[in-house]
């Protein structure tokens, strides 16, 4: 009896049909090539700094020629500043004197209606807006003869330019 059989392998088989096809790399060669691969890397990745450091060079160049241009400009700054100060100004002015247009007209008008209606022997002395409203004026005047107060009272009365006459 035979109590264990060995056996033995064998591949009959040409190496062009063997399972192990491809490439074999031994152990050694791997290394190579990981050590290129990361050789490579190195290098790309300094280069890669150093176009980043130029570029960072060159952009803070840019920074400090632009700075010196502003600091070289300033002046013009505050010449504007001092120019729009005078503009703002100016169209006050305008603003008033076109207000004063208007009022002097509208006073001038009041003056015309007034002149219409002032009976002879009478003149003013004073004649104001009043503060409590912008529609009221205030009269003052003299005249020789008391009739010619009331007179001028009818006078205004009547006038369609005038209302809420009052003594």
């Amino acid at each position: 009896m035979i109590d264990s059989v060995n056996f033995i392998e064998l591949n009959l088989l040409p190496a062009e049909f063997s399972r192990k096809k491809g490439l074999r790399i031994v152990r050694g060669e791997q290394l190579l090539i990981g050590a290129l691969l990361v050789l490579v890397l190195l290098m790309f990745l300094v280069k890669f700094q150093n176009d980043k450091k130029a570029e960072i060079d060159r952009l803070q160049s840019s920074i400090k020629r632009v700075q010196s241009q502003i600091d070289a400009n300033r002046h013009v700054k505050s010449q504007i500043d001092e120019l729009q100060k005078k503009r703002e100004k100016i169209i006050k002015k305008i603003t008033s004197l076109k207000n004063i247009k208007v009022k002097r007209d509208k006073w001038v008008r009041i003056m015309e209606d007034l002149e219409f209606v002032l009976p002879a022997e009478t003149w003013f002395e004073l004649v104001q807006q009043e503060k409590s409203s912008m529609n009221s004026i205030k009269i003052v005047g003299k005249t020789y003869d008391f009739d010619y107060i009331g007179d001028l009272i009818k006078n205004l009365q009547e006038s369609p330019k005038f209302k809420d006459v009052d003594l």
